[in-house]
């Protein structure tokens, strides 16, 4: 009988050692959070530095300026009263406008930020070439750009 006691106590004890290995203490708790907070910080960095880093910045605020160059000052103090677009625009489609150079661009530009692209890209040798396309309105060409650009 001793034998059954002594390995019911036995058993009793390893139940009891499993269940408090399995029950989280506060130590536990705060390491895991630690670790899940960590991982997810990382990721997030991951997944957002592209969106931070100096070329994208740059390029899109290039992209921001020869928008608001073509739409907003080239557009309609060149082709103001054509009544005709199709016929002024249509012989540009393929060779495109003038290019446009970043100088031109920040001159152009209300945004005072604008000059800060100086410090990166040479504004003598970035261009911008714009493509109008059919119908001929404000918003329907395409660009293509040339960088000269320190990133």
């Amino acid at each position: 009988m001793a034998y059954a006691k002594n390995h019911s106590r036995k058993l009793h004890a390893s139940k009891a050692r499993f269940l408090a290995s399995r029950t989280p203490n506060p130590a536990r708790k705060i390491i895991l959070t630690v670790i899940i907070l960590t991982i997810t910080i990382v990721a997030i960095v991951l997944l957002c530095a592209p969106f931070f880093n100096r070329e994208h910045l740059t390029k899109s605020q290039i992209s921001t300026l020869a928008t608001d160059y073509y739409e907003n000052y080239f557009y309609p103090n060149i082709f103001s009263g054509n009544k005709d677009m199709s016929e002024v625009l249509g012989r540009y489609t393929d060779s495109g406008l003038a290019k446009v150079s970043l100088r031109q661009l920040i001159l152009s530009s209300n945004d005072s930020s604008a000059a800060n692209l100086r410090q990166y890209c040479d504004e003598n040798s970035t261009f911008v070439q714009f493509y109008p396309e059919d119908p001929f309105s404000k918003t329907s060409y395409h660009t293509e750009f040339t960088y000269s650009c320190n990133f």
